[in-house]
């Protein structure tokens, strides 16, 4: 797509509107929620893995690592540590929904506040902090309770964000 990746995009955009960025946030988990309707984990999200149309639409890409979330794969998922759930008990090859929520929190924090998180840390520095429940502030930003509640493993599904996202008056 002529646009590229979401995370170069924004690195060379940092004009965009609030507006748009919203925007993007509700398309991202409309794409996590269709993806889960049908029972696939995406295991490998991040910005690169969304792309913008000519129409500076969203769409998901990358399904090397996606599986049936019912059945555990043989292929390693490649989840970056930063999107990454933090759990003792973490499989490689046994993904579930909880997963692709918590890499959604860290990707709309990303999307709001253009930057990872806690971008001065090294990634194992960050799993630290993940596993100890320490997580960026959210106060004060756009989807700031939705992104908490995704860390912290509030939300059971991409409907219930979708309306989360939909009280927050945000327009898809």
């Amino acid at each position: 797509m002529k646009n590229g990746d979401l995370a170069r995009f924004i690195e060379s955009q940092p004009e965009i509107t609030q507006r748009r960025k919203h925007q993007w946030v509700a398309q991202i988990a409309e794409s996590f929620n269709l993806l889960h309707t049908h029972e696939i984990s995406h295991c490998d999200s991040k910005l690169e893995n969304f792309l913008i149309d000519d129409h500076y639409d969203i769409k998901i890409c990358d399904f090397a690592s996606s599986h049936n979330y019912k059945a555990p794969s043989t292929d390693l998922a490649i989840q970056p540590l930063r999107y990454r759930r933090a759990v003792d008990d973490f499989n490689e090859l046994v993904f579930n929904p909880a997963d692709d929520i918590f890499a959604f929190g860290s990707i709309c924090y990303e999307i709001i506040t253009g930057e990872a998180p806690y971008p001065q840390l090294d990634d194992e520095s960050v799993e630290l902090q993940f596993i100890r429940g320490e997580f960026p502030a959210t106060d004060g930003i756009s989807f700031g309770t939705i992104i908490r509640d995704c860390w912290n493993g509030k939300f059971m599904s991409f409907k219930a964000i979708l309306s989360a996202i939909e009280r927050e008056g945000i327009q898809r």
